[in-house]
This record gives structure tokens, C-alpha cells and sequence, in this order.
């Protein structure tokens, strides 16, 4: 259900001419520990084809539709962001995150393919030899190491989390929409 609800908000934020920056953030200690790997009910039957294809989508949707929002987005990352939570995370166009918080991408050594076409976004975001580590081996980062290596734009002491997503929400904020726009739209 909260994959669908991400999609569905992000894509409706579109017509909001009201907001200039949307911050994603986890409620907890932890920004996403991942996706549920628990079937979601599906609208359609999802023993069929179409609905296994429907539910196995839904990541990937709602990643395109953070990724694709003209608004610009700011992930504020505590704790975990493991898998699809990291995933949520690569998609938004700022990542803020604390020195503790453990970056991560189980899916291989789960027997799962990576999807939700994260790799591509990961490549272009750090580069194909770093992407390549995070993915095939499974390399578990902190904070520290995701800002060094561009997964994370800056890193944070926790205490200070809020006041630098708050900074560069501001920040984004105060230029001018139409160029922010405009700029954002050509990644």
C-alpha cells in the first residue's frame, strides 16, 4: 500500500504550484528499512500475469514518479535505508544523512535482481565501479562513506539532521522557481 501511496502522491504533487521543495523522511529511528516483501493486494487477480507484473512494478513506479516530480526533493535519512528504502532515497535529488546510518542493498545476496530500476539511477548518481560494489557485493556504508562516495550529498551529526534539511530546503526554495524547474527537468 505505501508504494502505491508514494506513486499516487508524487504524481498528483504535479499540479501543486503551491510547494517548491518536498522533503521525504522516515517516521523512527529509520528512514526505510526496505520494501515488504509480503504480496500487496492487488485490484486486479494477482495470481494473472498482468497482476503479478502490476504488483512487481510498484517500486519502480514509485521511485520514476519521485525521480520524474518537478518538484525538487530532499530525502532525509536516519538510521536505515536498506533496499527499496535506499532506492526511495537514490531518487530524490538531495540526500542529507547522519554518520550512523546504514546504507544498503540486500537484494542479491536475498537471491533477488535489483530492480525498481535502481541501478541505472545508482550508476549515474556514483558511477558504474561504485554502484557495481553497493550492488553485487552487498557493501553495507555508513553515513559517512555514502557522502563521500555521492550516495549521500552531505552527512550530518543526527542532532543537526533537521536544521541542515530544513537549510537546504530553504536554500532551494529561495532561487528562482522557474530556473529551478527548468534546471531540474534537464537531469
Amino acid at each position: 500500500v505505501m508504494l502505491r501511496e508514494i506513486g499516487d502522491l508524487f504524481s498528483s504533487l504535479e499540479r501543486d504550484h503551491s510547494s517548491r521543495v518536498i522533503v521525504l523522511g522516515g517516521r523512527g529511528r529509520s528512514f526505510s528499512v526496505g520494501a515488504d516483501r509480503s504480496p500487496e493486494p492487488d485490484p486486479e487477480d494477482p495470481t494473472s500475469e498482468r497482476g503479478k507484473r502490476w504488483q512487481a512494478n510498484l517500486g519502480r513506479r514509485a521511485c520514476r514518479s519521485i525521480e520524474n516530480c518537478a518538484i525538487p526533493t530532499v530525502a532525509r535519512v536516519q538510521g536505515h535505508a536498506i533496499g527499496g528504502g535506499m532506492c526511495l532515497a537514490m531518487s530524490c535529488d538531495f540526500r542529507i544523512t547522519t554518520p550512523a546510518t546504514a546504507w544498503y542493498l540486500p537484494e542479491v545476496e536475498l537471491g533477488v535482481p535489483l530492480s525498481w530500476a535502481a541501478i541505472p539511477r545508482l550508476a549515474q548518481e556514483i558511477g558504474t565501479a561504485r554502484a557495481r560494489q553497493l550492488v553485487m557485493l552487498c557493501e553495507r556504508i555508513n553515513g559517512e562513506t555514502a557522502a563521500n562516495w555521492g550516495v549521500a550529498h552531505a552527512c550530518v551529526d543526527d542532532a543537526d539532521l533537521d536544521a541542515t534539511v530544513q537549510a537546504w530546503a530553504t536554500r532551494i526554495s529561495s532561487l528562482p522557481e522557474l530556473a529551478v524547474h527548468m534546471t531540474k527537468t534537464t537531469f
